[in-house]
Formats: structure tokens, sequence, C-alpha cells
């Protein structure tokens, strides 16, 4: 009987008993643990890319916390305000004047400013590593299952050994029915019931009521037929 690397939900197996390693050959047994590292590299990629998803989550909430503070600190300036400066500067400009300068209080308050770009440099970065998760992601399931494959090839039972093993299945099996070690299936008798003896039916064994005839039947009238 070949070493099963799947369990019987189609998962590769992780763990293995000394009895069925004892049965593997030297090439066999490599070939096993190569499928367990490239397993195990899968799962660290994925638990990696969980957390990653996780840390993305955090940096957005704070990138955003980061740009609320950093535009509440900004003045605040209406379309009234700005029309005065235009208002003024128009007026400059007919004295052949200079006009406004910049206004310096736009650009919001500097530690805030420095915050956000760091928050959104932290959240650009754990983007980045997401899709640097996927590609190693993609490579290493390529990678284990070439190496599954390479196992079905050269290990794996033929149609000819899973018939056999399904024939040694099946005797012992009807071996363990003729001992009386597993109980089979007792055929229950099913009695009239209460409903068919008024309607006049037998109830015959091992079958089943398909109905009471018409005497139970009632028919469905429309309000304008009443």
């Amino acid at each position: 009987m070949t070493l099963q690397i799947t369990d019987k939900f189609g998962h590769l197996r992780t763990e293995y008993d000394a009895e069925e390693l004892a049965t593997l050959t030297p090439e066999q047994h490599s070939s096993l643990l190569t499928i367990i590292k490239l397993l195990r590299d899968v799962e660290t990629i994925l638990q990696d890319g969980r957390d990653n998803d996780v840390n993305v989550q955090k940096l957005a909430a704070a990138a955003t916390e980061a740009d609320k503070k950093f535009r509440d600190s900004l003045p605040k300036w209406d379309r009234i305000d700005e029309l005065r400066r235009i208002s003024e500067n128009q007026r400059r400009a007919a004295l052949c004047l200079e006009p406004l300068p910049p206004r310096k209080d736009a650009e919001g308050d500097a530690k805030l400013a420095s915050a956000l770009r760091k928050a959104e440099a932290a959240l650009q970065a754990a983007n980045a590593r997401t899709a640097k998760i996927k590609e190693e992601l993609k490579e290493a399931q390529a990678a284990l299952a070439v190496a599954v494959r390479g196992w079905q090839d050269r290990h794996a039972m033929t149609p000819a050994q899973h018939y056999r093993e399904h024939l040694a299945r099946q005797q012992e099996f009807y071996r363990k029915i003729a001992a009386g070690e597993i109980e089979t299936y007792q055929q229950v008798e099913h009695k009239m019931s209460a409903i068919d003896a008024q309607a006049g039916h037998r109830g015959a064994v091992n079958q089943i009521n398909t109905g009471y005839g018409r005497k139970f039947a009632k028919r469905l009238k429309l309000p304008s037929q009443r």
C-alpha cells in the first residue's frame, strides 16, 4: 500500500507516524520532505498575508485620522474671503501695485503635515508588501504543485493497485459483517396510522402511504365562486 499524502478532505498531510515513514524508500522520503517543506512555506506566506492585511487596515485608519487632523488645522476660508482677496488684487493691479503675497497660513500645521506624510508612506509600503506577498504565494504554490504532481507520477498507485486495494477493503468489510462486528440496517415495520384507519386504507407493511383518497380532499373556491 502506497503512502497517502492527503487526508480524507484532500488536504496535504504534514504529520506521519513512524510506521508509515518506515515503508518509504530513500527517494520517497526525500520527495516527501520536499513536499512538507514547500507546504510549510505556503502556510508561512499565507500567514504573512493575513498579518499584513491587518496591518494595512490599521495604517489606513491611522492615515485617515492624520488627514482629518491636518485638514482641521487649516484656517477656515470661505468664498467671501476669496472674493475680497480677488477684489484687492484687482485694485492693486489697476494702481500698478504688487499683488497680495500668498497666504502663509494655508499650509496648515507643519507637525500634522509631517505626520500625514509619514502615515501615507507607511500605508503605501504596506500595500507594496501586499503585492509582493501575492507574487511570493503564487510562486510557492506553483512549486508545491510541481512537487505533488511529481510524487503522484512516481509514487502514487496505479488504477490496478487502487482496484486491488478496494477489493481488499470490501472483503474486510464483508468479513466484519459475517462476524457480527458491524451491525447492518434492520428493516422497520410501518404500522397503520389513525388516519389510515379512518380513511379505510390498510396500512401495508414497508410501504409509504401516498394519499388518503377524496374523502379528505377539499376544493378551494375563489371568492367569486362562493
